[in-house]
């Protein structure tokens, strides 16, 4: 039974140390991100686009170090060691962490090339 979803963008500028001059500017959408994900359950599905199809697990984390900055996330308060995450799974963990940090994310990730 679905009871809630949250619709965000996946755009690595919301991410403070990644948006060089346009932090200030981004303050409405963070801010908005964030209410939206605390509106979810303590347990998300997450669901974006990459190279491969993949699910990965609240286990997981990553940095958004191939963007510009290290900036680690985890899909959970517990996750492992860094590995390399698709956009999605980064954005995910980064909204997890600033906006319901004990909640815990799956991440399903579809390859971007599939057919409509």
């Amino acid at each position: 039974m679905l009871s809630a979803i949250a619709i965000i963008p996946s755009a690595p500028v919301m991410v403070p140390e990644l948006a060089a001059g346009a932090t200030d500017e981004l303050t409405g959408l963070r801010d908005a991100v964030f209410a939206a994900a605390r509106s979810l359950p303590p347990t998300w599905i997450a669901v974006g686009t990459g190279a491969t199809d993949a699910i990965l697990g609240p286990d997981s984390a990553g940095t958004f170090a191939g963007y510009g900055v290290d900036v680690p996330v985890g899909l959970s308060p517990d996750a492992g060691p860094v590995t390399e995450l698709p956009l999605c799974a980064l954005i995910a963990g980064w909204v997890r962490g600033q906006a319901a940090p004990a909640a815990r994310a799956e991440v399903r990730v579809y390859a971007a090339d599939h057919d409509a």
